[in-house]
C-alpha cells in the first residue's frame, strides 16, 4: 500500500472503531436529523452520512461515504477464518443501536392524520396534539396607551396644504 493508501486505511480503523453508540452530542445530532427526514429515507444511509460528517469533523480527517461503504463492505477475517463483512461487525458491536433511539423520538414527533387529531379532540385528549398551545382565556388587564405619533395625511390633505 502507498503511504496514501495507509493513511485512508488508518482512518477507516479509527472511523470503525470510534465509539457513536456513547457519544452524547453525536446521537443528539443524530435525533435531530432522524427527526427532520422524510419517512421515505434510508435511516442507515441517513446515519452513515452523519456519522462520517462528525468523525471527520471531530478528528480532522476527511473520509468519504465511498471510501467508508467500501471498507465497510469489503469482507474481512475474523479469528475462526471465516469472512464476515465490516459492516455486520459493527451491527454486533457493543455500542447500543442509534437507530432505536433515534426512530422513538422520531415516533414522538410523527405527523398526525386528520382523523388522528379528530379523535384526540373528540376524546378531550388535547394534551397530546402536537404544537398545541394553551391560550388565556381572559383579556389584557393592562391599561390602554395612548397614540403619541401623529397620523398621517392623506395625499390630498398634503396637496391642499401645499396650495396655500
Amino acid at each position: 500500500m502507498s503511504s496514501s493508501n495507509s493513511d485512508i486505511h488508518s482512518q477507516l480503523l479509527r472511523y470503525a472503531s470510534y465509539p457513536f453508540g456513547s457519544d452524547a452530542t453525536f446521537k443528539q445530532g443524530l435525533a435531530d436529523i432522524i427527526s427532520r427526514s422524510s419517512a421515505d429515507v434510508d435511516r442507515n444511509e441517513i446515519e452513515r452520512k452523519a456519522k462520517i460528517f462528525y468523525f471527520n469533523r471531530i478528528s480532522g480527517n476527511s473520509l468519504t461515504i465511498e471510501e467508508v461503504r467500501a471498507y465497510e463492505e469489503t469482507p474481512s477475517i475474523d479469528m475462526d477464518g471465516v469472512a464476515t463483512s465490516r459492516e455486520l461487525m459493527q451491527a454486533d458491536s457493543a455500542d447500543p443501536p442509534l437507530e432505536t433511539e433515534a426512530s422513538s423520538q422520531a415516533e414522538a414527533t410523527e405527523v398526525l392524520t386528520l382523523a388522528q387529531i379528530k379523535e384526540l379532540i373528540e376524546t378531550g385528549r388535547t394534551d397530546q396534539l402536537p404544537n398545541n398551545k394553551t391560550i388565556p382565556g381572559g383579556l389584557n388587564e393592562a391599561p390602554h396607551s395612548k397614540s403619541v405619533a401623529p397620523s398621517m395625511k392623506k395625499p390630498w390633505e398634503h396637496a391642499a396644504r401645499d396650495d396655500h
